[in-house]
């Protein structure tokens, strides 16, 4: 390999062109769109509103590990299909 000043840029440079090239690889053969989430969220303020009930009942409940959670950063979301069975299987034991 020469040693010139400039060798080791443009070995630099030829590894990112390769990469470049996998990505647009990639990309190219990228043939269909992810499947959207058409899954339906709740936050912890539309949830309370919902079963109308104070903020924190839902907060509380959550660090009890009573609902099921997905933390988006420092968002708090809540699974519409999993709050509604968790609604049902609660309702079918109140009924015994």
């Amino acid at each position: 390999m020469l040693n010139h000043p400039y060798s080791e840029l443009f070995d630099q440079f030829q590894k990112l062109n390769q990469k470049l090239e996998k990505i647009e690889i990639l990309l190219e053969g990228k043939s269909e769109p992810k499947p959207e989430i058409n899954e339906t969220l709740y936050t912890v303020k539309t949830l309370a509103e919902r079963w109308q009930c104070n903020p924190q009942t839902i907060l509380k409940k959550k660090l009890k590990g009573e609902l099921p959670f997905i933390q988006h950063g420092r968002k708090i979301l809540f699974s519409k299909a999993a709050i509604d069975e968790l609604t049902t299987v609660s309702l079918s034991k109140k009924g015994r």
